[in-house]
């Protein structure tokens, strides 16, 4: 029986030299179930971007929220972190996209929310 040559694409493939029972072989192995890393934003710099400085904060991304930093009548100033969110097991600080006083906390710790999801009124 003839042996089978595998030609691997044009991918990421890996080089590796492995020993079964005493016998060496090489091999090429692509790695699957895992994207590449994005140049995208690191989490710190995510915002209420859809609120667009209206006082309506929104969640950027769907997650936990693991920390509400502040209550209905306080005084916040702009870019003030308001609460934490927890997204794809990244903390991210949702700031306040101007000055003014909290209407309203629409959220708590430990409630899920989506993405778009308003989370605080400031006016």
């Amino acid at each position: 029986m003839g042996r089978e040559k595998w030609v691997a694409e044009e991918r990421d493939m890996k080089k590796f030299r492995i020993k079964v029972n005493g016998q060496e072989y090489e091999v090429e192995v692509e790695e699957i179930g895992q994207e590449k890393p994005s140049q995208g934003p690191s989490p710190k710099s995510f915002s209420s971007q859809p609120s667009a400085g209206n006082g309506n904060i929104v969640a950027p991304m769907p997650g936990v929220v693991t920390a509400v930093k502040i209550k209905a009548g306080d005084l916040v100033r702009s870019e003030q972190p308001l609460l934490t969110l927890e997204a794809m097991k990244m903390e991210n600080e949702i700031p306040a996209d101007r000055s003014g006083v909290v209407k309203e906390v629409l959220v708590k710790e430990g409630q899920g929310v989506g993405a778009g999801e308003l989370l605080v009124v400031i006016v």
